[in-house]
Order: C-alpha cells, then structure tokens, then sequence
C-alpha cells in the first residue's frame, strides 16, 4: 500500500469519524515515518522524537494515538519504561483495491499509447524485458560515443523539421565537458518527444534526496552524474533513493536513462550488488569516451 491508498483511506474514516487538528497530525505524521522506513508497516518511534517534531506534549501523543487506534486507522505496542513504541498503520482492502483499478486502467493506456508508437530504441534508455539475461557488466562490450558532426546535425535537424539551430547546438554543447549533461538535459528529451512520444524528465544527483517523491512517480526520467549524492536523512532514518528508482522501473516498466562517472566497482561500493545487478539488467549502457571540450 502506498501513500495514496493510505491517504484516502483516512479521508474516507473522516466521513464517518471526526478527527482532531492533532489526531490528523499525528497520523500524517506517522504515515510519512512509515514511508521513510521503506513502508515497513512495523516501525518504532521515539516519544521525545514525535514531540519534538510535531511540538506537542506526551500526554496530547497519548490521547491523540489512542483515538486513531480505537478508529482503527493504526495500532501500536507500548512497554514499561520503553521510550520507543511499536507502530503499525491500517491496510483499507476497499481502497487498495479501487486505486489498483485506476492504476490498471492507466498502465493498460499508456501500453496502447506505446504499441501505437513503439521506443526508440539508438538511445540508452531502460527497458523492462523479461527475456533478457541478467549479465555482469564486463562481459558487455561497450561503444565508445562519438560527437556528431555540424553537418550531421544539421541533416538531422533537417529531416525531422524541428526548427533547431545545429550551429547553436553544437557550439553549446562544445562548452560542456565531454557533453553528456547537454544530451541529458536537452538532445534526448528532444529525440524521445519526436520519435517516441515521450516526455523525459530530468534531475541532476542531488535532486534525488530533495525531489524523492516527486521522482518516483515519473515514469520517464533522466538522471544525471549518478553516485555522487549523499544518502538522504528523514525524520533520522537514512535513506539510499537510487535503488528505489531502480527497482520501480524494473518492476513498473519505467524508462529511466542514468548517466555516471563510476566505474562498476565503485557504483557497488556506493549502493550495493543488487542495485548494481538490476541497473545491468535492465539498462543498455553507452560508454562515452571523449576529450573534455573544457580543455
């Protein structure tokens, strides 16, 4: 169950119960801890924590969480002298279910959408494929990438009758490094627009600890220089999101397009072998290799 499930959920027990400023605040406030956990519908949390965070005494806590168990929207386990509590939010079968059909009838949109225009497929995007082996990243052979010519931007350009100026493109995209970014954040959205219907979204690395939700409901995005961010820190839990972008394109059939200066090795260090072994799995990588245009 996710955010949306829960939160409809509570809105729809508003109708029959009525809840205090705190009450909504306390549930709001735990459902959010229970994301930050990774929705581990079993968490503790500290009673000088919530009171801290939401500036509210204990004896409020303890009336407020009271009422919401006895409303049936969450359940919790105290022990004698235990400052830590045992929470554990309601499930709504009758939400879960009507949300799921939303969902089947979007996922069940979008598969026409995308067999009438089917992916590009010259670009390194993902591609949730059953049928393709999980291989170690260096038994692949990758393709140096080689910037285009003028005049091969310019046919491009031409061909497809975009109104891009090829003169402006290049001499952009020759102040900036080996280029990878300028192809992230404008070539690529571009290409996916125009042959494949689809609008990419671009973040940079630091975007993934302060946009974390909002990125995780894209289900087209780009992400640049990953590796360098930091994990992310919510309520004192630490957080990796990287792997969570993975696994909802593996498991959703997202398009995700990744860009990194690490090495295999140093992106396990990083994360772990099972991020690693899925970003292999279900990406197309293209190894650039090219004199930085800064030098």
């Amino acid at each position: 169950m996710n955010y949306i499930e829960r939160v409809r959920g509570f809105w729809r027990s508003r109708e029959e119960h009525s809840f205090s400023t705190t009450e909504v605040a306390l549930y709001f406030y735990l459902l959010e801890v229970c994301n930050s956990c990774l929705w581990k519908n079993l968490f503790k949390r500290n009673n000088a924590k919530i009171e801290a965070d939401l500036g509210i005494s204990f004896k409020t806590i303890s009336t407020a969480r009271n009422k919401l168990q006895q409303r049936g929207l969450i359940a919790f386990k105290t022990r004698n002298g235990c400052p830590n509590v045992e929470y554990t939010l309601a499930i709504f079968p009758k939400v879960r279910d009507e949300v799921r059909t939303v969902k089947d009838k979007q996922n069940l949109n979008q598969t026409k959408r995308e067999s009438a225009h089917p992916p590009l497929r010259s670009v390194s995007e993902v591609s949730n494929n059953a049928d393709k082996p999980h291989e170690p990243p260096t038994t692949q052979a990758t393709q140096p990438f080689v910037s285009p010519t003028m005049q091969e931007v310019e046919a491009y350009c031409s061909e497809r009758g975009n109104g891009i100026s090829a003169q402006k493109f290049v001499s952009y995209y020759q102040s900036n490094g080996v280029g990878k970014t300028v192809m992230y954040k404008y070539a690529l959205p571009a290409v996916l627009l125009k042959e494949a219907r689809k609008v990419e979204a671009y973040y940079n690395y630091y975007d993934l600890n302060t946009h974390t939700e909002e990125i995780l409901e894209k289900k087209s995005i780009a992400i640049d220089d990953i590796g360098n961010e930091e994990q992310a820190i919510i309520y004192g839990n630490k957080r990796w999101v990287l792997p969570e972008v993975v696994d909802n394109a593996e498991k959703r059939n997202n398009l995700i397009i990744l860009s990194t200066n690490l090495n295999a090795q140093e992106l396990m260090k990083k994360y772990d072998a099972r991020t690693l072994d899925r970003i292999v799995a279900i990406t197309h990588r293209v190894k650039i290799e090219h004199k930085s245009f800064r030098e």
